[in-house]
């Protein structure tokens, strides 16, 4: 047991990895339906091949496989059962027990065969002395190589007796044939390999042209066509009949609008009236004769039927925006089963609502819908409106009413009547419909006082449209707007700019103050008034002292003065207001007591030098 071991360990140390085979497609033994490869070894001992083919085309029901070939099985093998002119992706994995390693793919491709299958769609329609044939392609699977060319057999039903024509494409024209003869024709596709299987036969009746198709009158519903009777024997064969028929050729997409009618010879003449149609609708009328059961010699011809107005309204409108005098739908299309003809565009029939004055507006558009505005309405008003779609017979089904309420329009402020104090203003009416006006008024700040004054205050309802502004300051410029709301919008005025009268001055000066008091005489100073308060210009100030008299201070600098004559030992009331050209404002209080006067006793010849004193009632100096 141990020396096997040992052998073994021995026998994988001598193992390499497998390397990557080279395959080679044997080009020279390649078929219809199989692919011979060989490829390199992938390793001196142990190794094992899978070959694995696959189909990356677009052609459906074309599988690939895989083979598995054991050590020692060799290195070729041919891959079989393949479909014919295929081009497959050949790979090659080599394997041992320390891995695996695939090949680089490589392409082959079985050869031609003869294709296995007809051409789909093989029709055949024949006139005089020619049948017209087309036919589709052979499916992908069954082609088994290049289609290079078709061949088409006929002959007379019954003969034996057959011919050949080539065609390269996907259709053709037989010609020379003998009039009122039943013939056979089969299509088959070729490829280099040879011609493959044969279509089913087609038969087809030939005869002389024998209809001269006209329409003799259309309306919106109908088409009356006309053609020529058959009252011969066409060759030896005698037509059994008509047959008529007629196809929509326009909306297809919306409804499918087709039929067919069989009438014998002797029946309805050589005319009849189709009816039952769609109003302005495009047709494509064919009346065939009937030999033997099959229709031949079709005679065609395209009518239209006469429009109507559309007999549904647009599906969908929708109002994409709304100003205070215009209104913009979006319309969806008619549906095209109720369009009647060509949509030419829509028609919107509108009016205040509640009002009997309807008027009606254009809007251009198509059959997929259209778009346009209602202009020239009112502000703040509710309207109604229907929309129709318009062919050349006019508009057709309106719609169920809707209703939509303009934009408010914008105001415009006049100013009934101004005070010191307030201003009081009107505007005009910004429509029928609105919920309430938002009155702002700001002061100017840019002139010598800065003080600001914003407010604002709202009046409901639309009726009102007046307002007291109060609590204003006196020769003050205010700017004011009024904004009118409605549930559609808004829109605010031009601003009014309006100053307020001027008034005697509502607020004392800033400060006041006695300076310099001696018994009989004090300085008194004041500071200004403020300026939000002076309701205009100063020109001076009042200044009265109680017990003194009063005096005007002329002059807006001059915030000081001088008091004399006084009492000693005496209280004063001293007020100070500023003036303006309406009047004199506020007063500012102060109290001012003058000190009193001390008199000394002293002998005459204590004086060193000789005084002068001054007698407090006759004030003479001794």
């Amino acid at each position: 047991m141990v020396l096997v071991l040992e052998s073994t360990v021995s026998q994988r140390n001598q193992l390499t990895r497998v390397e990557a085979p080279v395959v080679t497609v044997v080009e020279s033994s390649v078929t219809a339906t199989s692919i011979p490869v060989t490829w390199t070894s992938g390793g001196s001992e142990g190794v094992s091949y899978v070959v694995e083919w696959a189909y990356g085309g677009e052609c459906p029901g074309i599988s690939g496989g895989s083979q598995n070939i054991g050590v020692g099985g060799g290195r070729e093998y041919t891959i079989e059962d393949l479909e014919e002119y295929i081009t497959y992706s050949i790979t090659v994995r080599a394997s041992n027990s320390l891995g695996s390693v695939d090949s680089t793919p490589v392409d082959g491709r079985t050869s031609e065969a003869r294709p296995s299958a007809a051409p789909i769609d093989v029709t055949a329609d024949g006139a005089s002395t020619t049948i017209t044939v087309q036919w589709g392609n052979v499916p992908c699977i069954h082609q088994n190589g290049q289609i290079t060319s078709y061949s088409l057999q006929y002959g007379v039903e019954g003969s034996g007796n057959t011919q050949t024509l080539i065609s390269t494409g996907n259709g053709a024209e037989i010609s020379g044939l003998v009039t009122s003869t039943k013939y056979t024709v089969q299509v088959a596709a070729i490829t280099s390999a040879g011609v493959g299987e044969y279509s089913d036969p087609q038969l087809i009746v030939n005869t002389e042209t024998a209809i001269n198709l006209s329409i003799v009158a259309a309306t919106t519903t109908s088409i009356l066509i006309q053609w020529d009777v058959i009252e011969e024997a066409q060759g030896s064969i005698m037509p059994s009949g008509y047959n008529i028929s007629y196809r929509n050729i326009e909306y297809t997409d919306c409804f499918t609008d087709s039929g067919t009618i069989s009438i014998p010879t002797d029946s309805l003449g050589g005319s009849y009236n189709i009816v039952g149609l769609e109003e302005g609708t495009d047709y494509a009328i064919t009346v065939a004769l009937l030999m033997d059961g099959a229709a031949t010699d079709r005679k065609t011809v395209l009518q239209a039927t006469a429009e109507a107005a559309p007999s549904a309204p647009p599906s969908e409108v929708m109002v994409t925006s709304v100003t205070f005098s215009t209104i913009t739908v979006v319309l969806g299309e008619v549906p095209c089963a109720d369009q009647n003809g060509a949509i030419t565009g829509y028609s919107v029939q509108y009016r205040v609502m509640g009002s009997g004055n309807t008027q009606t507006v254009a809007v251009d558009g198509d059959s997929n819908g259209g778009m346009g505005t209602i202009s020239g309405l009112g502000a703040a008003t509710m309207y109604e409106y229907q929309v129709a779609g318009r062919t050349s017979a006019g508009p057709g089904e309106y719609s169920s009413p809707m209703t939509t309420l303009t934009s408010v329009g914008a105001p415009t402020v006049i100013d009934s009547s101004v005070g010191a104090f307030s201003i009081s203003i009107s505007w005009t009416s910004s429509g029928p419909v609105v919920e309430r006006y938002e009155v702002e008024w700001q002061r100017d700040t840019s002139g010598e006082c800065p003080n600001e004054h914003t407010d604002s205050a709202t009046v409901s309802g639309g009726s009102e449209r007046s307002y007291d502004i109060t609590d204003l300051f006196g020769d003050s410029s205010y700017s004011i707007r009024v904004s009118a709301m409605n549930a559609a919008g808004s829109a605010i005025s031009d601003p009014l700019v309006i100053s307020t009268a001027e008034a005697a001055p509502t607020a004392p000066p800033a400060s006041l103050s006695a300076h310099r008091v001696t018994p009989s005489s004090f300085t008194v100073q004041w500071g200004r008034v403020p300026c939000i308060h002076r309701n205009g210009d100063i020109t001076g100030y009042s200044v009265l002292v109680r017990g003194n008299g009063s005096m005007d201070v002329n002059g807006p600098d001059v915030l000081t003065t001088d008091i004399s004559g006084l009492v000693s030992d005496t209280m004063y009331l001293v007020q100070v207001a500023g003036v303006n050209g309406q009047g004199t404002g506020v007063y500012r209080d102060l109290t001012v007591s003058t000190p009193q006067t001390v008199y000394l006793s002293i002998g005459a010849e204590n004086l060193p030098h000789k005084w002068l004193c001054k007698h407090p009632s006759t004030g003479q100096l001794h």
